[in-house]
């Protein structure tokens, strides 16, 4: 913003709060996208809510079809899971890393089935590792992996060396001040007084 774009008005000089893009009353968000837009409104009860929520989520009134009251997601429409898998990599999509195109609306659970997480195709789970084996198998390859673990660390903690000095007794402040330099200190043992009450 250059010096000429602030000298306007009457005074000649026009303070940065009162430039018109910082002056919008709200926020500085992006032009076009405020929180509130992306915040679901009440479980739609009449056919006109339902038909207002469709148009606001751009799609069909037909096609409309909301998650039921109990997950309390408001008027957020069910679009059924269609993860990253199942959408076809060689079309021109806007964002092609999460294979989705501009204002497409997304499942509620898109966090949880994106491409590098859960995924809802279906095929994977005749060959998946969870069919393999049983469920006490599971168990037992579970313990296997944090019993091997515990060992590890048990071993490495007590038969590595370490450099840790060996304790030695303690030292007091005056041990060698009566012996020094040729005497030997354990001729002039402390006398160490305390401040208990006599009986």
């Amino acid at each position: 913003m250059s010096l000429a774009a602030i000298r306007i008005g009457k005074s000649g000089i026009r303070f940065v709060s009162q430039y018109p893009p910082l002056n919008r009353g709200r926020d500085w968000v992006i032009e076009g996208w405020w929180i509130r837009d992306h915040k679901p409104d009440s479980w739609p009860e009449t056919a006109e809510e339902r038909k207002l929520a469709a148009m606001r989520y751009g799609l069909r009134e037909e096609d409309y079809c909301p998650y039921p009251r109990e997950m309390h997601v408001g008027n957020y429409p069910d679009l059924g899971r269609i993860n990253y898998a199942l959408k076809d990599p060689y079309e021109n999509w806007s964002y092609p890393g999460m294979r989705r195109n501009f204002n497409e609306p997304v499942d509620f659970f898109h966090d949880v089935i994106f491409a590098d997480r859960y995924t809802v195709t279906g095929v994977e789970y005749a060959s998946s590792y969870s069919n393999i084996f049983a469920f006490w198998q599971k168990f037992v390859r579970l313990l296997q992996y944090i019993g091997g673990f515990g060992l590890f660390l048990y071993l490495t903690t007590f038969m590595i060396p370490t450099n840790e000095v060996p304790v030695k007794p303690k030292q007091y402040a005056y041990d060698y001040e009566w012996a020094f330099p040729y005497r030997d200190p354990k001729k002039f043992p402390l006398v160490h007084y305390t401040f208990e009450p006599e009986d």
